[in-house]
C-alpha cells in the first residue's frame, strides 16, 4: 500500500515516496509533480509523468475526467495506476520516456492527417491571394458546414458516403450547397498532391448537387433605372452602402475592386482611380485606369467626410482594418426590392452589363467600350490606339454615361447619347 495520502501531499514541502520509485514533488506556486524513478544498469532513470490534481468533492464526468488526465492531471489514485502502467513497460526492457515520446510523434502525425488540419493548409496555401470576404464565407462554411462533421477524420478514412451526407446537409440552399462541394473538392485536389489520401471521393458523388443554370446579368434600361435610383435614393442603409451601389454605376469597375478600393488610389485632382495591378481578381493583370466623372467626384468627397482617415473607401463595420463583404452589398440590394424573387433582378455585376448594353446602342467605339470594362481586347485595331487615345475616348465616354445615369436618377427616361455616332 502507498505511503502518500492527500494530506500529506498538501503538506509536502520536499519529494516524498510513495513506494516502488513512484514519487511526489512539490513545484513553484504550490503545485505538486508526479515523478518515477528506476534502475538500468545500476544507473537512476526518471520520468515526469503528471501534476498531482486534488479530487473535488463535486462529481465529475467520466469525460471531464479522461480529459483531465490526457492534460497531464492525475489524483493520487490515478498516479498510482499510471505508475504500475510505467513499471510495466521497464519491466518489458523498455524506455517509457521514448515510447511517450514516439506516442507524442503518432498523434501529431495522425491530428495532421485530419480533415480539418489538411483543410486549413490548403486554405493557406491555395486560397491565399483570394479576398477577404471569400476566405471568411470559406472558414465559415469549413467550420459550420463541414468540419463539425468530417474535421476530426483523418482524411484518407473519408468515403464517397462521409462527403454526400456532408453535402445533403447544406441541399437546402443550392448555392451552399455547390460552394460546399467546390470547397470538399479543393481540399481533396490538395491532400491528393501532397499524398495524403489516395484519391477525391467528392468525384463520385459531384451530381448530388444539381447544377444551377447560369443567370446572366441582366441589364437595366432607362425606365428601371429611374425606378433603381428612386429605390437607391430611399433606402434606408448607410451611406457607405448606398454610395458603393452609386459609384458601381458610375466606375462600371469589378465588384470586388470597388469593395476593396483605397483611397491612396484616388487622385480627385486629375478625376483618376488606379485600380493597381495584383488586387484580388485582377492577378497578373496589369493596373487599371478609371476615368471619374463629376457626379463620381461630388460622391467620393462626400464619402471621404465619412471614411477618408481610414485606408480603404467602404471598410467592414465589424473589422475596419478590412473591405466591406459581397454579402453586405448584396444584402442591401435585396432589401432595396431590386434583386431577388420578382424584382429587376439587379445585382453588383449587372452594373457592368448595363453599361456595355447602353453604350453599344448608342454606337461607341466597341474598343474603348471594351477598354472601359477592362477586358482584353484581340484585334489589329487594338494597335492603332495608344494609351492616351483611349483615356481621352473613355473619359469622354463615361462623362457623357454619367449624363445619362444622372438623367434617370432625375427621372428623366428620355435620355440619349450625345458622345456616340446617333
Amino acid at each position: 500500500m502507498g505511503k502518500l495520502t492527500d494530506r500529506k501531499i498538501q503538506a509536502l514541502t520536499k519529494r516524498e515516496s510513495d513506494g516502488q520509485g513512484l514519487y511526489c514533488k512539490p513545484l513553484d506556486g504550490g503545485r505538486k509533480a508526479w515523478l518515477y524513478r528506476w534502475k538500468v544498469g545500476g544507473k537512476d532513470q526518471q520520468i515526469w509523468f503528471g501534476e498531482y490534481y486534488k479530487q473535488s468533492t463535486k462529481a465529475e464526468s467520466a469525460k471531464a475526467a479522461a480529459e483531465r488526465k490526457r492534460g497531464g492531471r492525475y489524483t493520487l489514485s490515478e498516479a498510482r495506476i499510471e505508475h504500475q502502467r510505467l513499471r510495466d513497460i521497464v519491466k518489458q526492457g523498455k524506455d517509457p520516456r521514448v515510447q511517450r515520446e514516439q506516442a507524442k510523434v503518432a498523434a501529431m502525425a495522425a491530428q495532421e492527417n485530419t480533415f480539418a488540419f489538411v483543410a486549413q493548409e490548403y486554405v493557406s496555401e491555395r486560397l491565399k491571394n483570394k479576398s477577404h470576404s471569400y476566405l471568411y464565407q470559406t472558414n465559415n462554411l469549413l467550420k459550420n458546414r463541414i468540419n463539425k462533421h468530417i474535421g476530426n477524420r483523418p482524411i484518407d478514412s473519408l468515403e464517397p458516403s462521409d462527403i454526400l451526407a456532408v453535402l445533403k446537409k447544406s441541399a437546402d440552399v443550392p448555392a451552399t450547397a455547390e460552394r460546399v462541394r467546390t470547397i470538399l473538392s479543393g481540399v481533396f485536389k490538395y491532400a491528393v498532391t501532397h499524398l495524403l489520401c489516395p484519391r477525391n471521393p467528392v468525384n463520385d458523388v459531384y451530381s448530388a448537387v444539381p447544377e444551377r443554370k447560369v443567370q446572366h446579368k441582366k441589364p437595366l434600361n432607362a425606365k428601371q433605372l429611374v425606378t433603381f435610383f428612386e429605390a437607391l435614393r430611399n433606402y434606408g442603409g448607410t451611406p457607405q452602402v448606398k454610395t458603393l451601389i452609386h459609384l458601381g454605376m458610375l466606375t462600371v469597375t469589378r465588384p470586388s475592386e470597388l469593395r476593396c478600393a483605397e483611397w491612396s488610389e484616388f487622385d480627385f485632382e486629375d478625376a483618376i482611380w488606379i485600380v493597381p495591378a495584383g488586387r484580388v481578381g485582377r492577378k497578373s493583370k496589369p493596373e487599371h485606369k478609371v476615368p471619374l466623372s463629376r457626379r463620381a467626384i461630388e460622391l467620393l468627397k462626400e464619402l471621404a467626410c465619412i471614411t477618408g482617415s481610414g485606408k480603404y473607401l467602404f471598410p467592414n463595420s465589424r473589422r475596419p482594418s478590412e473591405p466591406m463583404t459581397t454579402t453586405t452589398v448584396n444584402r442591401a440590394l435585396e432589401n432595396m426590392g431590386v434583386n431577388g424573387e420578382g424584382t429587376m433582378g439587379y445585382s453588383a455585376h449587372a452594373a457592368r452589363a448595363t453599361f456595355s448594353t447602353w453604350a453599344y446602342e448608342a454606337e461607341y467605339d466597341p474598343v474603348v467600350i471594351e477598354k472601359q470594362l477592362d477586358h482584353e481586347i484581340q484585334t489589329k485595331v487594338q494597335t492603332s490606339y495608344d494609351q492616351h487615345q483611349y483615356m481621352s475616348k473613355r473619359i469622354a465616354l463615361m462623362n457623357d454615361y454619367s449624363k445619362y445615369l444622372t438623367g434617370c436618377e432625375q427621372g428623366k427616361i428620355n435620355v440619349v447619347s450625345i458622345g456616340g455616332k446617333k
